[in-house]
C-alpha cells in the first residue's frame, strides 16, 4: 500500500513537466511565433536626459519618452507594458528603446528596440521600429531571445497610444517564476 501513496505525486509531477515543455514542444531552443498588442494613455516626455542614457542617439536625442499600458501577448496572456526611448523630435526618429512586459503570472520579458521612425506628423503619429528580446527577464523569460517589428499610433491630443508586435520568441518554459 505504501508504494502507491507516492503515485499521485509522481503523476502530478509528470503532468507539470509535460505542461511546461508543451510551450516549446520539449525543445527550449525552438522559435515560436510571437504576437502582442498593448495600449495606454500614459506618455511622458522628459527633456532632461540622464547622462549616459541615450548612447545610440548621443547629440541628437532631445527627449526621453516613456509609455505605460496594458495588453495581451502570446506566451504571456494579459500583460503590463512599460517602454522608454530616446527621441529626436525634429526628425521623428527614436532609438535606445527599453521595453518591459510583465505577464499575468509575474514573469518578466525584456526587450530593446531600435530604428524607430515616425511615419506621419502630429497630431496622429504612426510609428514603427524593430525589437529584440534580451536576457534579464524572470521566470520562463530569464534567457529569452528572438525579436521582430512593432508598429502603432500615438495620439497627441489624448495622450493615447497603441502598438502591435509581431516576431518570434525563444524561451525555456521549464523555468519557474519563483
Amino acid at each position: 500500500m505504501r508504494r502507491f501513496a507516492a503515485l499521485p505525486l509522481a503523476i502530478a509531477l509528470l503532468v507539470l513537466a509535460a505542461t511546461a515543455a508543451a510551450a516549446t514542444h520539449g525543445n527550449p531552443d525552438k522559435e515560436l511565433p510571437f504576437k502582442g498588442f498593448a495600449s495606454g494613455d500614459e506618455v511622458t516626455f522628459d527633456f532632461q536626459i540622464p547622462e549616459g542614457r541615450c548612447v545610440e542617439m548621443a547629440g541628437v536625442a532631445d527627449s526621453l519618452t516613456s509609455f505605460v499600458g496594458t495588453g495581451h501577448a502570446t506566451h504571456l496572456g494579459r500583460v503590463e507594458v512599460t517602454a522608454q526611448h530616446c527621441s529626436d523630435l525634429d526628425t521623428g526618429t527614436y532609438g535606445d528603446g527599453m521595453l518591459t512586459i510583465v505577464a499575468a503570472n509575474g514573469d518578466v520579458l525584456k526587450a530593446t528596440y531600435t530604428n524607430g521612425v515616425s511615419l506621419s506628423p502630429p497630431p496622429e503619429i504612426a510609428f514603427a521600429d524593430d525589437f529584440t528580446f534580451v536576457d534579464g527577464g524572470t521566470g520562463r523569460f530569464v534567457h529569452a531571445s528572438g525579436g521582430g517589428s512593432e508598429s502603432g499610433v500615438f495620439f497627441f491630443a489624448t495622450n493615447e497610444w497603441f502598438v502591435h508586435m509581431r516576431g518570434v520568441i525563444v524561451y525555456d518554459a521549464s523555468y519557474s517564476s519563483d
